[in-house]
């Protein structure tokens, strides 16, 4: 091979690369869809929440891959959550409509009153754990902190697919 096919095939790979990193980025902070949820503690759910202190409920799709991601943010968080929190984690769909969860790794933050303190997710991207404010912000709530109402993007597939 010549120098001048070689270059071109070259120039032809470092594009196809180029193009292939710009498209799993593009996902990876593509949000997912979400909706509004209860500004108080619903009265048909089914979940139990905490008498005294936060209650934290985690909607995930169980083949979603990254729920894993979500799943170890939210363990970050119960290591050092007041034993008035309360963590659950659910797959259940009913649950998620009634708390207005469309994403895997969707979470809510209810205080002891029933009030809404927390709509969204706590991973920095789809699948990738790290320094990011919807962690930040539970973390904080479930400690006591009393900022308003805060949201955050959800990263994740879909709870159910669309019709």
């Amino acid at each position: 091979m010549t120098s001048r096919p070689l270059a071109a095939v070259l120039v032809v790979w470092a594009c196809a690369v180029a193009v292939g990193i710009v498209l799993m980025t593009r996902y990876d902070s593509t949000e997912g869809a979400t909706a509004s949820a209860p500004a108080t503690w619903p009265r048909s759910s089914s979940i139990i929440p905490a008498r005294f202190g936060a209650t934290v409920v985690m909607f995930v799709h169980p083949d979603c891959p990254c729920t894993r991601a979500s799943r170890a943010e939210l363990a970050e968080i119960s290591r050092t959550a007041p034993p008035t929190t309360e963590l659950i984690i659910t797959s259940d769909l009913a649950e998620a409509r009634r708390f207005g969860a469309q994403t895997s790794g969707d979470v809510v933050v209810y205080d002891a009153a029933g009030a809404l303190r927390f709509h969204g997710g706590i991973t920095i991207s789809r699948g990738h754990v790290g320094h990011n404010l919807g962690h930040a912000r539970v973390d904080a709530i479930v400690h006591g902190a009393s900022t308003g109402v805060a949201q955050t993007p959800v990263f994740g597939c879909a709870l159910e697919a669309s019709s």
